[in-house]
This record gives C-alpha cells, sequence and structure tokens, in this order.
C-alpha cells in the first residue's frame, strides 16, 4: 500500500508519485496457510513540487557583446543551485542572473536549478546573435550635369545574412537594389545619401553620409571670333567660359590637331579652305565641354600687274592688274583711270604705280609697276654766218645724247663730232643725227 490508495501485489516494486505530499508505505506479506504480518514505514515518503524555471532576456541580440538574462523561478522550496551553460560548456555565473559575452552566431543557453530539497529543473533558449553594420562607399563623388551617373559599392554584411537594402539619395528617390546606379536629374548640388540594411534575423542598420554626391554643372563654353579671313591672315578666337567648378585644362584643335593650351588662340592661316576650330576644357572634377566653329578661309588676289617697262616722254603704255573686283592704282599722276583693271599710264616722269586690288571675298593684295620714262634727244644746231670761200666755221649741235652724225661729210673736219669744223667750197646744208642713248628714237636738225 503505496498510501495514495494505489497497491501493488509483488516483491518489490517501484512507483512515480505525480502528486506531492507525504505517504505512509505499508507492506503485508502472507503465507500459503493464511499466515499475515504488515510494517508501515516509520520515515514517511516527501514528494516535493517540481521547481519551474524560465530565463528572461532578449533572444536576438544584432551586435556580439555582453548579454544579460535572468531566471525565474517558481517554486515551493528555496533554489541552493543555479547552473549556466552556453552551448553546453559551463559557465561561472551561478547565480539568478547571468551576464556574459556572447560571440555571432546561434547559441543555446541552459539552466538547470536546484532546489534545497534536491529537485532539478532545467530551461533552455536559442539566442541569436548577430553581427552586421550597413556601409557603402561612392565611387563617383562628383558628377557632371543631368546626365552623369552615380555609383556606388556596398560594404554592408551580416553573419545571418542581409534581407533587404533601402537606399535613399538625398533627392526624394529611393532604390532597394545592392548596389544601384542612380542619375540626379535636379539642379546640381551637394546630395547626401543613406543605406539601411535588414538582416535575416531581423536586425537593421544604418549609415548615413553628407555631402556624399558632388553634382558639377557642365560648363558652357563658346567661341568668339568671325568666320571669314583671307589667306595669311592672322585671326584671333576668344573662348567663353561658365563654369561652377576650376577648369582644370583647355586645348584649341584645328581639325585633329592640338595648336594651343590656353583661353584665347591667335593664328595665321596660309592656305586657303575651310576649318573646323574646336575648344574644349576638362574641369577640376572631371567635368567635359567643347564648343566648334567653321571658319573660311580665301584666296587673296593675284594682281599680276604688268612687268616693269621703259617708254619715250610723250607716250603711253597700258597698264593691266587682275583677279579682282574692285582696283585703285596710285598715284594718280598720268593714268587715264585709276579704277579699272587696265588704265593707260602717259607719265612725265619716271614713276611707280601701285595697284590696290580687292576679290569677291573682301580679300586685298598690292602689287606695284616701274615706269621708267626716257628723254628724247632733242637735238639743236646753232645757226653760222656765211663764210666767203676758202673760208672754214665752227658748227655746234647739243641735245640729249653724245653721239652726232654729220652729213654731208664733205668739207667736214669730223663727222662724228658735235662741234665738226666744216670749209664747204660751194654753200652747203649740213644734217646732223643725234642718236639715241634709250628707247626714244634719233633726232636731225640741220644748218
Amino acid at each position: 500500500d503505496l498510501g495514495n490508495g494505489v497497491s501493488f501485489k509483488a516483491l518489490d516494486t517501484a512507483y512515480t508519485y505525480t502528486v506531492p505530499g507525504t505517504y505512509f508505505i505499508k507492506l503485508t506479506a502472507s503465507t500459503i496457510n493464511g499466515c499475515s504480518d504488515s510494517v508501515t514505514t516509520v520515515q514517511p515518503v516527501e514528494v516535493y513540487t517540481l521547481p519551474q524555471s524560465s530565463i528572461a532576456g532578449d533572444t536576438l541580440q544584432c551586435h556580439p557583446g555582453i548579454i544579460s538574462f535572468k531566471s525565474s523561478v517558481n517554486t515551493t522550496d528555496s533554489i541552493d543551485v543555479y547552473h549556466w551553460y552556453l552551448d553546453n560548456n559551463p559557465l561561472p555565473d551561478s547565480t539568478k542572473e547571468l551576464s556574459t559575452y556572447f560571440n555571432a552566431g546561434n547559441h543555446l543557453l541552459k539552466l538547470i536549478v536546484k532546489t534545497h530539497n534536491g529537485c532539478l529543473d532545467t530551461v533552455a533558449k536559442n539566442v541569436v546573435v548577430d553581427s552586421m553594420k550597413a556601409d557603402f562607399t561612392v565611387l563617383t563623388p562628383y558628377l557632371c550635369d543631368k546626365t552623369d551617373t552615380a555609383r556606388f559599392t556596398n560594404l554592408s554584411y551580416s553573419v545571418s545574412g542581409i534581407s533587404g537594402y533601402q537606399w535613399y539619395f538625398g533627392d526624394g528617390n529611393s532604390s532597394q537594389e545592392i548596389i544601384p546606379v542612380h542619375v540626379y536629374s535636379n539642379p546640381p548640388g551637394t546630395y547626401e545619401v543613406a543605406l539601411v540594411v535588414k538582416s535575416s534575423s531581423g536586425c537593421s542598420d544604418s549609415v548615413y553620409k553628407t555631402a556624399a554626391i558632388r553634382q558639377y554643372s557642365k560648363p558652357v563654353v563658346g567661341i568668339q571670333s568671325k568666320l571669314e579671313i583671307c589667306t595669311g591672315q592672322k585671326l584671333v578666337f576668344q573662348s567663353t567660359i561658365a563654369s561652377d567648378d576650376t577648369i582644370q585644362s583647355m586645348q584649341w584643335m584645328i581639325d585633329s590637331t592640338v595648336v594651343d593650351t590656353t583661353a584665347d588662340l591667335n593664328y595665321t592661316f596660309n592656305q586657303m579652305g575651310s576649318y573646323k576650330i574646336k575648344f574644349s576644357v576638362i574641369s577640376n572634377h572631371g567635368c567635359v565641354a567643347d564648343a566648334s566653329v567653321t571658319i573660311s578661309v580665301h584666296p587673296i588676289p593675284l594682281p599680276a600687274v604688268t612687268a616693269d617697262t621703259t617708254i619715250c616722254s610723250g607716250t603711253s603704255v597700258a597698264l593691266h592688274a587682275h583677279d579682282g573686283v574692285d582696283y585703285k592704282w596710285l598715284p594718280l599722276t598720268g593714268l587715264s583711270n585709276a579704277s579699272i583693271t587696265d588704265p593707260v599710264a602717259t607719265p612725265d616722269t619716271s614713276i611707280q604705280y601701285t595697284v590696290i586690288v580687292t576679290n569677291m571675298f573682301g580679300c586685298i593684295a598690292t602689287d606695284s609697276v616701274t615706269i621708267k620714262v626716257d628723254k628724247r634727244v632733242k637735238i639743236k644746231v646753232k645757226e653760222v654766218p656765211p663764210i666767203c670761200s676758202g673760208g672754214a666755221v665752227l658748227l655746234a649741235a647739243s641735245g640729249n645724247t653724245n653721239l652726232f652724225k654729220w652729213t654731208p661729210v664733205l668739207g667736214l673736219s669730223d663727222p662724228y663730232s658735235a662741234n665738226p669744223v666744216a670749209s664747204p667750197t660751194v654753200t652747203t646744208t649740213y644734217v646732223v643725227t643725234g642718236m639715241s642713248l634709250n628707247v626714244c628714237p634719233d633726232d636731225s636738225a640741220s644748218v
């Protein structure tokens, strides 16, 4: 008789009491002949209530570190012993509260309590310790205008794995991509970027970077210059630059050749044709802009003026120039018309004429011709008085020459002298010819 209404017929027995209490055990033995005897335990069996323990504390931690837990025990007896185990390894703490360091990972925290009467209870909790960090770098911290793309590197991590990302680009737009790209369509300026990361364990972390993106306006450049010039002329190209960033470099190109790296270009075009002039700049943060113009280089006239010549005083010569639409001859002296292509020149003395020729493009060229004017002989003979037969007289000729020839030669001391002695025997008319030393004709006179 186990004292709780339960009895067994057996030599020995074992029994588990499910209800706390005090129980006296009675054993009755009977022989086969009907004799019997019984005995009751002097000390009863005491059945105590089992302690009911629990662990209070957050079972999800987002970062490794010291975590505290507190035990709670429902018992009618006092607790003599607290045994804490982390991943089945005993901990030194032996009180109802535990504070110990947890590494990242999934852990089993177990508590065994023992009452003063030796009753035990065990409780366990799974503790998840995550290790995570939200972080990123900006690959393109400087952007140009509204067409450049911002790019990022995601450096976030979590031991339990990452379940979601939320990017905020500072212009009202966001993204849930792991590694997003973004175009800032708002006016250029400075933008802050934030990233919120959620882990598979339910933890979250965020990072916020001020002035992460600096977007510059694309420089605006222009070229100021004439668009038409003449061969051999120097043309000045002036650049205009508007930029909210410092200009790092600039260059001028004519067709595909770099010719200068300053703000303005002075260039002489020696060949006619069409040329593309391009001016480009690069700002301190890599913004690029350019502008271009096409210019026409026109040929200058080739007057091909009349060759130098010599004329005789009182005569004329036709001058000529071409390859133009407008002509101006200088000086005006002796010219029939100073504004035509082929004026007639009748100068009194040697002279150089210059012609200024302008073609259909407004290009101007000059050329010159020298006209040498030779003087005529203009021979003169001095009158002589009559002489007596057998007498002599000195003849005298003069003019723009030193070559003379007298005819007839009869009675002359020297027919090639300017002053021969004439001793004619009869009345004679002598003719003297002054031979020209230039382009003018010979001249004659008589006495």
